[in-house]
């Protein structure tokens, strides 16, 4: 089984770049440098308020101005995991891609999922407790004129919409293609004249960025694995569908306190490339363990639209 071990190797290397180009929301992920951790789950962020211009006294010193500087603290509240185990004979079955490729399985399919279904849910709940939302069935005549309300509620906030990212569900992108606001010129592929792209890739300066229906809520409830019922984990949606959402960048902060991957192998033999042996029976294991968070800046809701339906 030296074919398991090389495989393990390589696919390992490759799940760590699984979520980083399936997920929707990691455009927004926050540098780790700039993040203050302050014990095992909370960061700190800086709070400044600074007094406005005063009068110039021709015959006076400059007025100064008092700077408040507090400490906004977040406590991260999501630690998952999950242990994959699968018997060696169905490894071997399959040439031992089962064992090597099970990371990168699970990851695109069951973590970015979830990482994205929770940061939307957040981000669009915060934007409706602030009431910078708004709810209605949209459709090709309304979408991009809903878009404009929004922008204009963020710019009478003064938010810096060349800051922004804006997501979209797959129906609101078609209302987009075919808004009547455009002039169309088809352009095709040069290379393949057979090719017709109709993306939108930027709005008014605002990168557009599709993500599916079910990731696109402004409520989840979180499986945890255990009680009955919830023993598949992930998530169930328990919000509305979102139509839309603009995200100020600098408005939010999103955080993975661990990140934890790890592969045992049924054998000693087949331990090559992995963390060890997994004691409790002649089975592979993958061990993936996440402490993750998404927060919004308290002095900077304004920076965060939502657009849904209830339909």
């Amino acid at each position: 089984m030296s074919n398991s071990i090389a495989l393990v190797t390589k696919y390992n290397a490759k799940v760590d770049l699984a979520y980083s180009v399936a997920s929707r929301s990691s455009i927004l992920d926050t540098p780790e440098n700039l993040v203050m951790w302050v014990g095992a789950d909370t960061v700190k962020l800086p709070k400044i308020d600074i007094q406005g211009l005063a009068d110039q006294d021709r015959n006076g010193d400059m007025v100064e101005s008092d700077t408040d500087v507090t400490y906004g603290t977040y406590q991260l509240s999501e630690y998952r995991n999950r242990r994959l185990v699968f018997d060696q004979m169905d490894d071997e079955e399959v040439q031992g891609v089962l064992a090597a490729s099970a990371g990168k399985i699970f990851v695109d399919t069951k973590v970015t999922p979830e990482l994205d279904a929770y940061r939307f849910a957040t981000y669009a709940t915060k934007a409706i407790n602030n009431s910078f939302y708004a709810t209605a069935a949209l459709g090709s005549g309304t979408g991009v004129e809903a878009i404009d309300v929004a922008m204009i509620k963020l710019q009478d906030a003064s938010v810096n919409i060349l800051n922004c990212e804006i997501f979209v569900s797959p129906t609101m992108a078609s209302y987009i293609r075919q808004s009547d606001q455009w002039t169309r010129n088809i352009s095709v592929d040069a290379n393949d004249p057979s090719r017709v792209w109709r993306n939108v890739g930027d709005l008014d300066g605002m990168p557009v960025h599709v993500v599916p229906k079910g990731q696109f809520v402004t409520g989840i409830t979180l499986y945890d694995g255990t009680t009955g019922g919830q023993e598949a984990g992930s998530y169930v949606k328990n919000g509305y569908d979102i139509n839309f959402l603009i995200v100020d960048k600098t408005a939010v902060m999103q955080v993975k306190k661990l990140e934890l991957l790890r592969i045992f192998a049924p054998t000693e033999a087949l331990s090559a490339g992995t963390s060890g042996v997994y004691q409790k029976s002649n089975k592979w294991a993958y061990d993936y363990i996440i402490y993750h968070d998404a927060f919004v800046r308290d002095n900077a809701l304004d920076g965060i639209y939502c657009h849904y339906h209830t339909s």
